[in-house]
Order: C-alpha cells, then structure tokens, then sequence
C-alpha cells in the first residue's frame, strides 16, 4: 500500500455535487487547462478511472482513490459514496488532491443556479396501499392489487376529501364525454345488417 502523502503532488480534483450528478474538474502539470468530467452519482468509479488515466496520458496507468486511512476505495463504488474529505487519487507515482463542495456552496459562491427541487435522498418516495381478505379470494387480492399499482403510476395519486354535496373539489382531469345522439342506422350500417343465423 502506498503512502498518499509522501508521492509528489500531480495536480489536484474540484468535486461538486448536485442532486443527480457528480462535477468533476481535474487541474494538473500534465494538462493545458482544467479538464472537466460529469457523472450520475449512480456510476461507478472505473470509468471515471479510465478517462483520467487516458487525459493524463497514460491509458495502462494505475489510478485508485485512497481513504484518508490510506485503505484503497474499490473502483466499483459509485460517485455518491466514493466522494468524502480527506480522500485522494493516486495516479502512477503522483497524488491528486481532492476538494468536495456541494451544489448549495457552487451556488453561494455565484456559480450555476439552484436547482428547482431538493430531495436529501435519491430513494423514491414509497407508499403502501394494503388489500386484504380471506386465503381463497388470493388471486382476486392479486388481481385488485396489481390493477391498482398500474392505475396509481399512470394516473397518480389525487387524494380528495368529501366535502358532502356541491360541486366536486376535485374534477376529473378526463372531461366528460357527451357522446350526443346515436348515429343514423343507413342502409349500409352495420346495425342495419340481419344477423347471419346457422
């Protein structure tokens, strides 16, 4: 295991993370001018790995990311985890010094614009819907439950309260269709038609 702290200095990593993705912008002796990478903070190290090995000029280089213990980060962890103060890169025989921020510091600093909506986990929200009844009625609990999930993830959920009479508080989005009067049954009309008898 090598000791980060006592390789020469190789440049240095400016992490920023947002709600979805990853910033990365590397600033190195070996680069004319900062290279900035972007990855979802579902993607795993490795390629990120790959790229700056390639940028740095060395495709078969040995780059890995190290604790501040010094215990060496798998490149199969994603950007969501992998990304922690005190940690480095280890390039060759050089250290890349790494600095996270956040999105809301990018943005107190004047850089980019806050994003529209903040969640603090990537986790969807759940909600359970329970249908219940005796063991010989499965298949139609089934049935109902399934129907039900496929009608809540195209529709949506639209909790309304009963207010008792008066106008709906909350009207279908789906106008109501008023189909007006029936066609005419023409002679060439397939209700016209008799009925083929065996």
């Amino acid at each position: 295991m090598v000791d980060a702290a006592t390789l020469p200095s190789g440049g240095s990593l400016d992490i920023t993370r947002h709600e979805l993705h990853v910033e990365i912008q590397l600033s190195s002796p070996k680069l004319a001018k900062p290279r900035l990478y972007a990855f979802a903070l579902t993607d795993q190290l490795a390629a990120f790995f790959s790229e700056l090995a390639k940028d740095l000029g060395d495709p078969d280089m040995v780059v890995e990311m190290q604790s501040s213990s010094g215990a060496a980060v798998s490149p199969l962890m994603v950007h969501s985890f992998a990304w922690k103060t005190g940690r480095s890169i280890i390039a060759g025989t050089s250290r890349i010094d790494v600095a996270v921020s956040s999105e809301e510091s990018a943005v107190n600093a004047g850089e980019g614009c806050p994003s529209p909506r903040r969640r603090t986990s990537m986790r969807p929200v759940m909600k359970y819907v329970i249908v219940s009844g005796g063991v010989v009625s499965g298949l139609g609990k089934g049935v109902t439950a399934s129907s039900l999930g496929v009608l809540l993830k195209v529709c949506g959920p639209r909790p309304c309260p009963d207010l008792g009479p008066g106008p709906d508080p909350c009207p279908s989005p789906v106008p109501e269709r008023n189909p007006g009067p029936a066609p005419d049954a023409g002679p060439d009309s397939l209700l016209a038609r008799p009925r083929a008898t065996a």
